[in-house]
């Protein structure tokens, strides 16, 4: 998996031009956001081939760029530098993830029971050998879950754990972007605030858990340092912003929210500065249909995403009988109860 992650986040970074600390969250980003949408088409099997042969070809590819030489010194430093981050919180991840077990309430109703579905059947919840009640939670870490066993091919629950903190650290990896030579002594500071700062949300949102909340807000936390890694070229903001709020809508339901809250405050920001606030008004016309035109595409796309997985989960639970019975619960799980 380690081996995998750097190999592909290194072809990416040929093709955009951009570090290994954002390549490799690309890559995941539009791997993730991909294969979503082909498990909708009950394809998740082909996941594995899909690694296989993108292996093969990313070596085929990087060797053949190595033996062209094509590729300036400064760029190879700047990419050894992301590796080397990347390869300390792998490590750290991997040790802090041994042994731990679902454990809480909400992971044996969902979030664990989800990824277990997926990776034994090789389908999404929506599917009718699933026995969900949480059919309309929006796939896309129990898709990565499922990435991951392809590696580990273990049922040991831990690797559960591993691989969400695994994906939290890469959607964070952006920030480190604001380091390089001159300013590298910033380095253990960035490094100790990013990875410690689930903690700062208390017990439940930590690496200890398999919520979707820390990965929701690490995904939306990105999303705002995109806005400032990319201030001086708005196309290369809006992409980046699709990925990261793409990432927060299929996360979790609340997600669209997110995504929704952060254009609108980008929307408003255009408005204020493309006139003084004296004469916001007297053009208003002209100032929203600047910032409409500007943010209208990427909202439109997200709201899409959004639409298009609960129509889907309408179609299917339409079609399939959902024999989830709370009345066949024993009182120690009941809903309305809580866990102990």
């Amino acid at each position: 998996l380690y081996f995998y992650l750097i190999l592909e986040a290194n072809v990416v970074s040929k093709f955009i031009k951009q570090r290994f600390t954002i390549s490799i969250f690309t890559f995941v980003a539009i791997f993730l956001i991909f294969f979503v949408v082909i498990a909708m088409l009950n394809l998740l099997f082909i996941l594995k081939y899909v690694v296989i042969i993108s292996a093969i070809v990313s070596i085929i590819y990087l060797s053949y760029s190595k033996i062209r030489n094509d590729e300036k010194s400064d760029k190879i430093i700047e990419n050894n530098f992301g590796i080397g981050i990347f390869t300390l919180i792998f490590m750290i991840v991997f040790m802090g993830g041994i042994n731990r077990y679902v454990h809480v309430y909400d992971e044996y109703s969902h979030w664990a029971f989800d990824a277990k579905s997926v990776i034994e059947y090789s389908q999404l919840s929506t599917n009718e050998n699933v026995v969900s009640c949480t059919r309309s939670y929006p796939p896309a870490l129990s898709v990565w879950h499922y990435f991951v066993n392809i590696f580990t091919n273990s049922s040991n629950e831990s690797h559960f754990y591993i691989g969400l903190s695994l994906l939290i650290i890469i959607i964070l990896m952006p920030c480190f972007e604001f380091v390089n030579k001159k300013n590298k002594v910033l380095l253990p500071f960035f490094f100790i605030a990013i990875f410690f700062s689930a903690y700062l949300l208390g017990n439940v949102y930590s690496y200890g858990s398999l919520y979707a909340d820390y990965a929701l807000s690490a995904a939306f936390a990105i999303s705002i340092v995109f806005t400032v890694i990319f201030k001086d070229d708005d196309k290369k903001m809006q992409k980046y912003l699709f990925l990261s709020l793409g990432l927060c809508t299929l996360v979790k339901p609340s997600g669209i929210v997110l995504a929704g809250v952060l254009i609108i405050i980008k929307f408003l920001e255009d408005m204020l500065k493309k006139n003084e606030y004296k004469s916001l008004f007297k053009n208003f016309k002209n100032n929203f249909c600047y910032a409409l035109k500007k943010w209208f595409k990427l909202g439109i796309t997200l709201i899409l995403l959004f639409v298009i997985w609960n129509v889907y989960v309408k179609i299917c639970n339409h079609f399939i009988f959902n024999y989830y019975d709370f009345t066949l619960l024993p009182p120690s799980l009941a809903t309305e109860m809580s866990a102990k």
